[in-house]
């Protein structure tokens, strides 16, 4: 099934290496690779993501968002399946010095339409984060550097239309049981909250890497956020 291949991709990528710090080489330095490719909006005010929403003693990020997996996500258009948080759980407990007190969040949807129509598999974590630009570029990073997947599209920046963080996206090829999957990964980090959102449809076992929307992409991934990001309390 062609979620399944996603789901491992995503749940095993980057939550199984160095959680989102990565090893640090290049983490400091724009990505070659990269290209802004911006839709301008409204820049909102939301305290948890562009803007620094005060630090701990630790000069960490204070601790007032969450990520939750609710029934439906972008406006009913996929339906909760599955919750595989445990097997993130571990691999986010593994030391990063730009994360502080980790929590996984990884679940499945499929397709309101049907599993045949396509599905959303997100794997991310609510934390106190240092340096979200560094840990969205490790997320990426990870989605790409399993052994049947490969880079097809190097990442993109964007900002959708009210949007107040960056969502960095990038298509990526996976293979397994003899089934080829072309996606579109993108992943956003805030002070709180970080994740990636591996989209598949009804295209993404035939569709050229370069064909991909992945303008289209960040917008669905900005409204991923939006539903799964709640205040703490």
């Amino acid at each position: 099934m062609v979620t399944g291949v996603v789901t491992g991709l995503l749940v095993l990528s980057w939550l199984g290496n160095t959680v989102f710090s990565g090893d640090g080489d290049g983490d400091n330095k724009a990505d070659k690779g990269s290209e802004s490719a911006s839709s301008t909006g409204g820049s909102g005010t939301d305290p948890g993501a562009g803007t620094d929403p005060g630090t701990d003693s630790d000069g960490f990020p204070e601790a007032r968002y969450k990520l939750v997996l609710p029934p439906t996500l972008v406006a009913q258009k996929y339906k909760f399946t599955d919750d595989m948080s445990e097997l993130g759980e571990k691999a986010v407990q593994a030391r990063d010095p730009l994360v502080k007190n980790p929590k996984a969040i990884v679940g499945q949807y499929t397709s309101a339409g049907g599993p045949q129509n396509g599905g959303l598999v997100v794997s991310g974590m609510y934390a106190q984060i240092k340096q979200p630009d560094i840990s969205r570029k490790a997320m990426l990073r990870g989605s790409a550097s399993e052994q049947n997947s490969r880079l097809a599209v190097p990442p993109k920046d964007f900002k959708p239309a009210g949007s107040d963080t960056t969502i960095s996206c990038q298509v990526i090829v996976a293979t397994s049981a003899g089934t080829k999957v072309t996606m579109p990964v993108c992943a956003w980090v805030d002070g709180n909250t970080g994740a990636t959102v591996g989209l598949i449809d009804g295209k993404s076992t035939s569709i050229r890497p370069e064909a991909v929307d992945l303008a289209q992409a960040a917008e669905t991934t900005a409204k991923v956020r939006t539903e799964m990001r709640q205040p703490i309390g």
